[in-house]
């Protein structure tokens, strides 16, 4: 006779979500401060030559043309 054995995740429960938290240098902070801290920040800068030099591919852009880059500049 065999006996069924119970499921490994019968007794497993999500845990409660948390807000992230982001740690530079020992500081707990925000992502926006975290990202600006850490040098993540991917945006283009006023005098790129990136700006306003994209394709247009049937996307919104701001700006004479798409940026190429993953942000959008020019946006009010």
């Amino acid at each position: 006779m065999s006996m069924a054995t119970p499921s490994a995740h019968a007794h497993v429960r999500p845990l409660p979500p948390r807000p992230a938290v982001f740690r530079l240098d020992g500081a707990d902070m925000g992502f926006a401060d975290w990202r600006a801290g850490s040098g993540l920040d991917r945006r283009l800068g006023a005098a790129s030559p990136a700006r306003n030099a994209g394709l247009a591919l049937g996307l919104t852009w701001c700006g004479t043309a798409p940026d190429l880059g993953a942000f959008e500049s020019d946006c009010p």
